[in-house]
């Protein structure tokens, strides 16, 4: 059991393959590991292999080296057919890690002459066509991996398939440079990673491939107002969603937070709904480019703070959801609302089903031409139910604040909504359960 058994079986399959390697679970058993249960599983899935093909790197033209303590290090080049990826397109690295039977391996492949639209063809249009990244990478891990080299840069690694890049905010990510301190470059490259599911897309009903990258932007950032915001990152999110009935519905403070940002209105064309009337289930992929930042509501509690990005757009809507492990008290929410006292805008009668409340969503809207606030709105409600009478029972209390102009106190708009059951008896849903009222 050693890497040198490794490299020497790798030497023989070489030898006698016009320098291709085969690399899957047996050939690791043969060398002495213990590899991973599913390795085979996540190789197929990573690299497309179809009608039960081995996953092969070329070594043709390079020497298999003997290990360096614990690892070894072997380079060549792959093709990955289904996405129209060919050996002259790419650089491998692949390097072992063995600890004692277990052996861990990362496949960094470089992506030459390649975009987007090589490999997927339905990723054009915004947001992808004008994305502002280079150095594409596709980066194979057998575990989760924090801190990896990369390029100089240290990235985080997903299991399975990851893609890496370097973005600069230029194109339409140029406006961000606003909110950042004084010194910013927009040449600056930022490393822009995640896991990326190659498989799937057969450019029929799956369009595009699941993703979710981010890039951290480590910068200082200007201070908006009386919010103390920093960590600025950007993150491209793809989930193809599947309707079968049983999809969990949207919250109706995501719904309020999509609502209000909406960039439907400028891209109308982004949403991918690959629907066919005769197809079950319906499928749906929409492509969400978000911009975001810590939030700091109160000691030891900052919140994600994030949009969905969109060009061409004179205001930003940010928004933050409530989160079971940072909760908010009233005091951390005037800070947030100006410093105004929301319990100034509730009736006595009332106050007492908010005394102990739940924040649900607070929300930012500012204007691109001077960073000014324009809008702040924040929903908090009640926690558990307040029974009236036996066949009267209110479910959820919420309490709606808005504050137009902030930096002036030019008004406030606020109103309640409730969930509640009334004579549950009589007022069912077709399945029997009691039905609910809004209001």
């Amino acid at each position: 059991m050693s890497l040198t058994t490794l490299a020497d079986i790798f030497r023989t399959q070489a030898a006698s393959s016009d320098g291709y390697i085969t690399l899957d679970s047996t050939v690791l058993t043969n060398a002495g590991f213990l590899p991973q249960d599913d390795l085979d599983v996540l190789l197929t899935a990573s690299f497309c292999l179809e009608n039960n093909a081995d996953f092969q790197i070329n070594t043709s033209g390079q020497s298999i080296p003997d290990p360096v303590g614990n690892t070894l290090t072997i380079t060549g080049t792959i093709s990955i057919g289904k996405i129209s990826i060919t050996e002259a397109n790419t650089s491998v690295t692949a390097v072992f890690t063995e600890e004692g039977t277990a052996i861990s391996f990362v496949v960094q492949t470089k992506l030459i002459n390649w975009q987007f639209t090589t490999s997927f063809p339905y990723m054009n249009g915004y947001p992808f066509s004008t994305l502002p990244y280079t150095d594409p990478y596709f980066v194979f891990a057998t575990e989760d991996t924090a801190d990896y080299s990369w390029n100089t840069q240290k990235i985080h690694l997903k299991e399975g398939q990851n893609f890496a890049s370097n973005l600069t905010l230029t194109s339409y990510l140029q406006p961000i440079i606003s909110f950042l301190a004084p010194g910013w470059s927009s040449s600056t490259k930022i490393p822009f990673f995640g896991p990326i599911t190659l498989n799937e897309v057969d450019n029929e009903v799956i369009l595009l491939p699941d993703l979710d990258w981010k890039g951290i932007i480590d910068w200082k950032m200007q201070p908006l107002s009386f919010l103390t915001v920093g960590s600025p990152f950007l993150r491209l999110v793809v989930e193809t969603l599947k309707d079968d009935g049983t999809t969990e519905d949207f919250d109706e403070y995501e719904v309020k937070q999509l609502r209000d940002t909406d960039p439907s209105k400028e891209e109308p064309d982004e949403n991918i709904d690959n629907n066919d009337e005769n197809d079950e289930p319906a499928i749906e992929q929409t492509p969400n480019l978000y911009f975001g930042m810590s939030l700091t509501a109160g000691t030891d509690i900052q919140l994600d703070f994030s949009t969905i990005w969109s060009k061409n757009s004179s205001t930003l809507t940010i928004a933050t959801t409530s989160s079971p492990d940072k909760p908010l008290t009233a005091m951390n929410l005037i800070n947030l609302m100006a410093g105004q006292n929301y319990l100034a805008f509730i009736p006595p009668t009332l106050q007492q089903f908010l005394q102990v409340f739940t924040f649900k969503v607070f929300t930012t809207t500012l204007s691109l031409n001077d960073m000014s606030i324009m809008r702040l709105s924040a929903t908090i409600g009640s926690t558990g139910t307040w029974q009236l009478f036996s066949d009267f029972t209110i479910n959820e209390f919420n309490f709606v604040w808005t504050l137009n102009n902030p930096s002036s106190l030019n008004g406030s708009l606020y109103y309640f909504e409730s969930e509640f059951e009334f004579f549950p008896t009589v007022f069912k849903n077709a399945d029997g359960t009691p039905g609910l009222f809004l209001y």
